[in-house]
């Protein structure tokens, strides 16, 4: 590692920590106001027929004031845990993404050193060459990483953006009937701003993935090829098209994590909000 490399990995630490922190701060803040606009629901309203915050079945007589407020005490308990358990999922997805983020950089970054280190002479043919090689292992960790990465979180997003489209529509739609700064209202706003920021989340940081996974293409188009040997410069070639192809996260799905894809998922909630509508 040399002074930028370890540049690069602090700035990317820095950079999650700040992330993940804004992210935790934020869904936190968010899901604490809406736990406790759905919180209030049953106790600040009149409830002549005891409705508790998810209507579900209770294993006891809910008029009863021990079995009400036990039943109201688990649902808001389990609903905070899922909540934090989805924001905790969140962050590490968020940083494991942005690692590989850093991996693209520094693998681009030494990639455009070869040059300026044969213009000095401080290689010879076969360290040229074995650099090359380590450049191309690098690159195939990284592929590697982000299949391991795809395999682990394949279902779970694939699942996250197909139910975000009815959840959004859906929500718009009870947003729509509600009354302004109602409790109700207040929750489902809340919400609805939660999952548009998680949704987005997803999209830019798979996006950054594929750019970076391009810069490093781009960078080998741009260097000085001329000072290289006749070896170094097929094995350049076939990491340019290797690398020509940009990363994406989660291909197999349906939908690609890129802002496109999100501003389609917005776009298509709208549209089955209309079509509730109407």
């Amino acid at each position: 590692y040399d002074i930028y490399e370890i540049y690069c990995v602090a700035n990317v630490l820095l950079l999650m920590i700040t992330i993940i922190l804004y992210i935790s701060r934020f869904c936190i803040s968010t899901v604490i106001v809406n736990i406790i606009s759905y919180a209030s629901k049953p106790i600040m309203n009149p409830n002549p027929d005891y409705q508790l915050v998810i209507d579900a079945y209770a294993l006891c007589d809910r008029s009863t004031p021990l079995c009400f407020w036990l039943s109201y005490v688990h649902q808001i308990s389990s609903y905070s845990s899922t909540c934090l358990v989805q924001v905790g999922y969140d962050c590490v997805l968020f940083n494991f993404i942005q690692r590989i983020s850093c991996l693209l950089k520094i693998l681009e970054y030494r990639i455009l050193k070869l040059p300026n280190l044969v213009e000095i002479q401080a290689f010879g043919y076969h360290d040229e060459i074995n650099y090359i090689k380590e450049c191309i292992k690098e690159h195939h960790s990284i592929c590697k990483a982000v299949k391991a990465l795809n395999d682990s979180f394949y279902e779970t997003v694939f699942i996250q953006l197909i139910s975000s489209i009815l959840t959004m529509c859906t929500n718009i739609y009870l947003l729509s009937m509600q009354d302004i700064f109602s409790s109700e209202f207040n929750a489902v706003f809340i919400f609805l701003c939660c999952l548009f920021t998680q949704n987005f989340l997803f999209c830019w940081f798979g996006f950054k993935i594929s750019s970076n996974s391009l810069h490093v293409s781009n960078s080998i188009f741009n260097m000085n090829w001329c000072i290289l040997q006749k070896e170094s410069k097929t094995m350049l070639a076939y990491v340019m098209l290797k690398t020509a192809q940009p990363i994406y996260l989660f291909s197999k799905s349906i939908i690609r994590l890129t802002p496109e894809s999100f501003i389609n998922i917005v776009k298509v909630s709208y549209s089955a909000f209309n079509i509730l509508q109407h």
